[in-house]
């Protein structure tokens, strides 16, 4: 996730100290340099705030390993909104607005049917990432959730609301 830490690690023979590097276009940044105890080393690192892939490798006097690359995603906070009394005539609108998603981003409503959840409506967010999903809810108390992707590759993510009693 976006500007949280994670580790990494590995084994080295023969040197004090291994080096992290990060690829930024064609160059090599230093990262983080860390001392290798009884052939071992690891290392805490921060992710970028920005989403995206990024090659890391580690360093010695002598070597270089081979690249790994890593993908940081970010995490997308949903608010969703929800009528609390509504008639079965009414066409619920469900309001929400999302953190870190791209404007125009699908959002889709969705409900628990038989132990999987089914698309009931999608709308796509504004620039500030608000979104207003119309949709009539069947009789009775429904639970939705809404859903979308925080960036192109990213997991579909989501927050939970229901919309009431009929």
């Amino acid at each position: 996730m976006t500007g949280k830490t994670f580790k990494v690690s590995g084994k080295a023979k023969g040197v004090r100290t291994v080096t992290v590097q990060k690829r930024e276009g064609q160059q090599w940044r230093k990262v983080k340099t860390v001392k290798v105890k009884n052939g071992s080393w690891k290392a805490t690192l921060r992710a970028p705030k920005k989403t995206g892939r990024y090659t890391l490798r580690v360093t010695t006097n002598s070597s270089a390993s081979k690249s790994v690359n890593i993908t940081v995603r970010t995490r997308t906070k949903i608010t969703l909104v929800v009528p609390q009394k509504m008639t079965s005539e009414d066409k619920a609108k469900f309001t929400g607005r999302t953190t870190k998603a791209k404007a125009r981003t699908v959002v889709k409503l969705q409900r628990k049917s038989a132990g999987k959840w089914v698309t009931l409506a999608k709308a796509r967010t504004n620039k500030a990432g608000r979104y207003t999903i119309k949709h009539t809810p069947t009789p009775g108390s429904e639970s939705h959730v809404s859903v979308c992707r925080g960036w192109p590759g990213a997991g579909w993510q989501g927050g939970a609301g229901s919309s009431g009693s009929m």
